[in-house]
């Protein structure tokens, strides 16, 4: 039976930060051009610190939301480990897979505007009132990742900023 594993990688990491690593080096190429003037230096400053403080904020947010989480799909069932503990969900447990993303990942662009438009989530609610938290950590993107999962209607909702303790009534 053929499944889709999902953990932290490496790949996934350089996924959500190549935006703004990029930034950072465009920023550095131009105030190397400019002789690092303190005024552009200052603007370049305050620009980059605009874009990296959220998204910043969010990679560590879903680092810990996920860090020790492997996650195994397959059509039927879904696995989750954490350090030693296996649990299992059966097709029949899940209730609703709910997905946050940028309206940039909703529409398929892979023009980015701010680094937090990476950031995106699953949240998979349990008939027993549970909730798994999938994000883009553990899956390049998730909402492709839970295709795996047969007879399990998944909405998307758009939001920019998906921090995974944003209220729910909020979206």
């Amino acid at each position: 039976m053929t499944h889709k594993t999902l953990k932290i990688t490496l790949y996934n990491n350089w996924v959500v930060l190549y935006f703004l690593i990029f930034i950072l080096i465009g920023f550095i190429i131009i105030l190397i051009y400019l002789n690092f003037q303190s005024d552009f230096l200052f603007i370049f400053t305050i620009l980059f610190l605009i874009q990296a403080i959220p998204a910043m904020y969010l990679y560590l947010e879903y680092w810990f939301q996920n860090k020790n989480e492997k996650y195994e799909i397959y059509a039927d069932k879904l696995i989750k480990y954490k350090k030693n503990k296996k649990e299992q969900f059966d097709i029949e447990d899940i209730e609703q897979v709910i997905i946050f993303m940028s309206p940039s990942l909703y529409q398929n662009w892979y023009i980015h505007f701010f680094a937090i438009e990476q950031y995106h989530f699953a949240r998979i609610y349990l008939k027993n009132g549970k909730k798994l938290i999938i994000t883009c950590l553990l899956a390049s993107r998730v909402d492709k990742a839970l295709l795996n999962l047969k007879g399990i209607k998944i909405e998307k909702k758009k939001w920019l900023f998906n921090s995974i303790y944003t209220p729910e009534s909020w979206y």
